[in-house]
């Protein structure tokens, strides 16, 4: 009887000691995307867009050569990377309180500058563009304001 609780235990602390080590590797690369050249300068060429409505939107940013669309290109990887980090979270691969010390005021930040226009988006009839980054949002944004309520996002 005693082996098999030795062994049930061993085998119980050897997964958890998988798990961790697991997600320190996940961590660890989430963590050099984050700290990555590419990615502020992704981060930077978003926070630098401006547009009034979609159609000024799609005129600056969309219908243009290709070869000149690096603020659309960089729309894109920050979104489809903050999807990526809200399908970890939803599977729980991820830690929500480490990943909203290392892009929480980002996500937010994304969020709030573009849910405008997501929305006329959707009233026009498209899909809901970034879903998977709006239930990101509000974690990251509930997170923020409990820790400092009423604080206004970085904006650097």
């Amino acid at each position: 009887m005693f082996s098999v609780v030795f062994g049930v235990i061993s085998w119980y602390l050897q997964n958890r000691e998988m798990k961790e080590i697991q997600q320190t590797g996940l961590f660890m690369e989430i963590w050099q995307q984050y700290n990555s050249t590419e990615y502020a300068m992704h981060r930077y060429k978003v926070y630098e867009m401006s547009w009034e409505n979609v159609e000024d939107y799609e005129r600056k940013y969309q219908n243009i050569p290709a070869e000149e669309r690096t603020y659309m290109a960089a729309d894109v990887t920050i979104g489809r990377t903050f999807e990526g980090l809200s399908l970890l979270l939803q599977k729980g691969l991820i830690d929500t309180e480490w990943l909203s010390q290392l892009y929480g005021n980002d996500i937010i930040k994304y969020w709030e500058k573009f849910q405008p226009l997501f929305e006329e988006y959707i009233a026009l009839g498209y899909e809901h563009p970034w879903s998977l980054v709006e239930p990101l949002y509000r974690k990251m944004k509930n997170i923020r304001d409990q820790r400092h309520p009423g604080k206004m996002v970085d904006s650097s």
